[in-house]
């Protein structure tokens, strides 16, 4: 039997990758009336998908590749790959710790919970960028935004039926959808953006591939786009509004250097981002934003919310975490989540110190004020803009304690959800 490689190797790219993009998006709805019939799920196109989109980055391809793939080979691929996931899965297993192991399923399967929720609010992350993104590229976060929403639009209206077969889509794939809908339109404002963003096939060394983290290529070098000539394509909708702000902000730097006024301004946005959430769901609390704390050993909080005579204790945290495989490299992916999580967490702590010890008084832009609060009903929160997937909410990064790790979708997720501030407060009390 063709390894996945061969497989890769022999097929035409554009068509390869369609029939994937195509098939993980309509796995995930009842479009084939044989879906539960196929011997590969969502999860596992999903993952054949990103393992195609970075070895075509990572390798040149043939003349022979130009075949047009059918059921049978792309079915052979799916399952194969899968296969080879699950056989890798099991000889980790007692190679990784229970850390490792979180940080690892983190980093792989990170967004599975929601496949299909593209209206995360990346825009107005990014607004406090408008300036810079403009001046560089013609362009703004209001014009990402609409530009991805146009594109959601052509890919979801390119298909043209509905109740196939999954063996009739890929084999007769040109009578049932437009694969041009994958294209981003020379005309959008974003083009120039986007195009930072795309990688031509073969353009990275094949050292870069990793066969049992394929997404990591994708997340180091920031490449949410395949380029052929000028004309970008977009092989997974989903990976836009997750890494979006991050592929941004390497689009604004210079030899990966890091940009001072960038994070300046994200640091500013995203406490910004928390303080109008909690404000808006708990309404009539009191926000206190970058309070200052001590005498001998100063501190600074980054929120402190009151509410009903609870205290949220916030940390905010926009840093990077490692796109580095955990197994490959475990020492790089261990501390960049403790110089980030693991921070946060030191400083609720320190926060949650200074108000048992010493009565809970601050200061906010140079004037005293004290929190009201009951010692039980303290909830120290820490806030990451990163991607950490579900799985670690409650997985203290360093040592065992009472704090909360949510991302920001999540804690909009939960509060919207939830949309009564005495049941999300009993929420965060159990959690």
């Amino acid at each position: 039997m063709e390894t996945p490689d061969k497989i890769i190797q022999s097929c035409d790219p554009l068509d390869l990758l369609s029939k994937l993009s195509y098939l993980k998006w309509l796995m995930a709805t009842d479009a084939f009336s044989d879906r539960d019939k196929q011997p590969f799920t969502f999860l596992e196109v999903k993952y054949a998908l990103h393992y195609v989109m970075s070895y075509l980055l990572s390798h040149k391809l043939g003349e022979a590749a130009n075949q047009s793939i059918q059921y049978e080979t792309i079915s052979t691929l799916i399952c194969a790959l899968a296969q080879e996931e699950i056989n890798r899965k099991f000889n980790e297993e007692a190679t990784l710790d229970k850390l490792s192991g979180k940080l690892q399923y983190t980093q792989k399967d990170s967004g599975e919970l929601l496949p299909l929720f593209y209206s995360v609010p990346f825009h107005h992350i990014l607004e406090g960028e408008d300036d810079i993104i403009s001046a560089k590229y013609g362009c703004n976060s209001n014009d990402i935004l609409n530009d991805f929403v146009t594109l959601v639009g052509a890919f979801n209206n390119s298909v043209r039926a509905k109740g196939m077969k999954v063996f009739d889509f890929v084999n007769r794939f040109n009578d049932y959808c437009n694969s041009s809908a994958l294209a981003i339109q020379k005309n959008m404002k974003s083009y120039g953006l986007f195009k930072t963003m795309s990688g031509r096939i073969g353009q990275f060394a094949e050292d870069e591939f990793d066969h049992g983290y394929p997404i990591s290529l994708i997340k180091k070098f920031r490449k949410l786009f395949i380029r052929v000539d000028d004309i970008l394509y977009c092989p997974d909708l989903e990976l836009v509004p997750n890494l979006i702000v991050r592929c941004v902000e390497r689009a604004m730097q210079q030899d990966k250097r890091q940009n001072p006024e960038w994070d300046l301004r994200m640091k500013k946005r995203t406490e910004k981002l928390v303080n109008g959430a909690l404000s808006h769901y708990f309404k009539g609390g009191t926000y206190h934003a970058n309070s200052e704390f001590g005498q001998k050993e100063k501190g600074e909080s980054d929120g402190l919310f009151e509410f009903l005579g609870h205290l949220f204790i916030i940390e905010v945290k926009a840093g990077k975490l490692s796109p580095d495989p955990v197994e490959s490299n475990n020492t790089t992916v261990h501390q960049s989540y403790k110089a980030t999580i693991g921070k946060g967490t030191k400083q609720c702590d320190k926060a949650e110190h200074h108000i048992i010890e010493h009565g809970g008084k601050f200061k906010e832009d140079g004037h005293e004020f004290r929190v009201n609060y009951d010692i039980e009903h303290i909830i120290k929160l820490v806030i990451s803009f990163e991607d950490l997937s579900a799985v670690l909410p409650d997985e203290n990064i360093q040592t065992p304690n009472h704090t909360i790790l949510m991302t920001y979708f999540d804690l909009l997720i939960v509060l919207d959800y939830i949309n009564e501030p005495i049941l999300s407060l009993k929420y965060f009390l159990e959690r």
